[in-house]
């Protein structure tokens, strides 16, 4: 497994565990100008 599969893997492990703790994922990798936020929970 390389290092963006494993990346992939790790965000898609921290959507559940947050899904499972109530919150709606709101967005995935949201970028602005040259920044990216992972996840975005409510």
């Amino acid at each position: 497994m390389n290092t963006k599969d494993l990346g992939f893997r790790g965000e898609q492990l921290a959507c559940q565990l947050l899904i499972d703790k109530g919150y709606q994922i709101i967005a995935r990798n949201w970028r602005s100008g040259r920044s990216e936020i992972d996840i975005i929970a409510k």
